[in-house]
């Protein structure tokens, strides 16, 4: 070939590589179109060491399919082993495309068998970037794991430049059944215990990002994980709190606050590097309008959890560098904190012979705030007001929190068996405040105690859920739940029913004075 038609070629080759570039990259992208392109200019693959950024950019397109890559495989096989400057090959990219599917991973694997070896500047290989795909049809993620897993199985335990393993980032981005293929796949099943350059296990990835599901999952598999600091002394909970700001759905960093206080009594000590509270760094967290809500209810979580932690100094000297409702919120608490620290008032009956607990159960108090009145005076949960009432009774018929109930009962479950001057119990109250959830508590854990007990004005707990005008709606799941609890718990309830509407029924029917009948309904 002369010099002439060698330029000519080269030209014609370039013109064709920025063409492809372009449409590989665009939203336009189409099998007929690369077609169309590669045959209009009639060129065969016999360049060596050519450019194919194009062929990286169309594993990167999310318009990619199976036939797209085929087609270019058919023209360019060279390209499924091409390396860019960082060390990174087709094969990452599609792993990381949500797109992607098994068949186009398998294309690239044949066609360049070493790729999925292959690591990117940061020692991300092909693996890696697979567990950090969260876009990716779940089922389709895992039948490309495997085959990766199978292809490569050394990958399982190679960790990249910052020490993270695969299940480093499967526990931060994946479902519990990923991370389980990726478990399942690590010689000796210890890669749970793994720690990072940082000194975080996956436990601690999980809790940043994920779902309480995977966090579930890992802790059952490794329960000492929740006590683990990294080195700069961070715990799995102040992953959680922290990671907050960076979820999609920062609600999902509640429901994890909550399970992990929930497992161990000592996380609610928890110190961030040895010296703030849990509440004290939730609470100095930079909120947004996008994740106030969320930061709010783990503040109140945490709180709850650890009350204590609000007499500590840092609240007095950095109140006021906190979000505007966090400040609200921990204002509205401090309240309670300096009564709990006021004997005499903690000891002061009012005119109806209330302590501040009574009022404060009233008042549907947060639980954080409960547990602070009751460490003030803890003879006040078996105090009586002018009416007998004690406060089980009063949070019974009061309060949202069925947590709160089983405080007080876990307190002292004697409370349980007392009852008012006319004869109501814990049940009865529960039932007059239409509280679906205490009443769920009262019967399923304390073996529907009282739920046949008559107060003094021959009421059962049912027949004040019945009158009660604290329901909302009569035709909820919540009250028909209650409803049926209740009638199983005591399925006489019904027997009595029908003898009374008989009776009723007959007294309206029996011919009065001047023998007439009374018609039903009439007076």
């Amino acid at each position: 070939m002369s010099e002439s038609d060698n330029n000519s070629h080269r030209s014609a080759e370039s013109l064709l590589t920025s063409e492809l570039f372009d449409f590989c990259s665009s939203d336009s992208l189409s099998e007929d179109g690369l077609r169309e392109i590669i045959e209009r200019y009639g060129l065969n693959d016999d360049r060596h060491g050519s450019d194919y950024d194009f062929f990286l950019e169309v594993c990167a397109n999310e318009r990619v399919t199976e036939g797209i890559i085929q087609c270019l495989l058919e023209y360019f096989p060279a390209a499924a082993s091409t390396i860019n400057d960082n060390g990174l090959v087709p094969l990452h990219l599609v792993c990381n495309n949500k797109n992607v599917t098994l068949n186009i991973v398998q294309l690239l694997i044949d066609a360049a068998p070493d790729s999925v070896r292959k690591e990117i500047g940061d020692g991300w290989m092909p693996l890696h970037c697979l567990c950090r795909n969260v876009d990716v049809d779940k089922t389709i993620a895992i039948e490309i794991l495997r085959l990766l897993i199978e292809k490569c199985p050394e990958a399982i335990r190679h960790a990249e430049n910052d020490g993270f393993l695969p299940i480093h980032m499967g526990a931060y981005y994946s479902d519990p059944q990923f991370c389980r293929v990726l478990i399942e796949a690590y010689p000796g099943s210890e890669s749970e215990r793994t720690r990072d350059n940082s000194g975080a296990l996956p436990f601690h990835f999980a809790c940043t990002s994920n779902t309480v599901a995977t966090v579930e999952y890992l802790y059952k598999l490794y329960p000492d994980a929740i006590n683990h600091a990294t080195a700069q002394g961070i715990y799995p909970i102040h992953y959680a709190i922290i990671g907050l700001r960076h979820r999609e759905n920062p609600i999902a960093a509640v429901d994890i606050v909550q399970f992990l206080l929930g497992c161990d009594p000592t996380v609610k000590l928890q110190k961030f590097r040895g010296l703030q509270s849990l509440l004290h760094v939730a609470c100095k967290r930079e909120y947004t309008d996008s994740n106030i809500q969320a930061g709010i209810q783990v503040i109140k979580v945490v709180y709850d959890a650890h009350p204590e932690a609000i007499e500590e100094n840092e609240f007095a000297s950095e109140i006021q560098r906190y979000h505007q409702q966090v400040q609200a919120f921990i204002n509205a608490q401090l309240v309670y904190s300096r009564q709990a620290k006021d004997h005499r008032l903690m000891m002061t009956p009012d005119g109806n012979g209330q302590l501040p607990l009574h009022t404060a159960l009233q008042n549907n108090v947060r639980l954080g705030s409960i547990k602070l009145l009751v460490k003030g005076n803890p003879s006040a949960i078996r105090n009586f007001d002018n009416s007998g009432v004690i406060p089980l009774h009063m949070a019974c018929q009061h309060h949202d929190s069925a947590c709160v109930v089983q405080y007080l009962l876990d307190l002292d479950r004697r409370t349980l068996r007392v009852v008012d001057f006319d004869n109501n119990t814990a049940l009865h109250y529960a039932c007059r405040g239409a509280k679906d959830e205490s009443i769920a508590l009262l019967l399923e854990k304390y073996d529907a105690v009282s739920v046949s007990k008559r107060n003094a004005h021959k009421k059962l707990p049912i027949d004040l859920l019945w009158e009660s005008n604290e329901v909302q709606d009569r035709e909820s799941v919540e009250y028909t739940e209650s409803v049926f609890r209740l009638l199983k718990a005591y399925p006489e309830t019904v027997i009595d029913c029908i003898v009374n509407m008989k009776q009723q029924i007959k007294s309206e029917d029996c011919p009065s004075q001047n023998g007439k009948k009374r018609k039903y309904g009439n007076a």
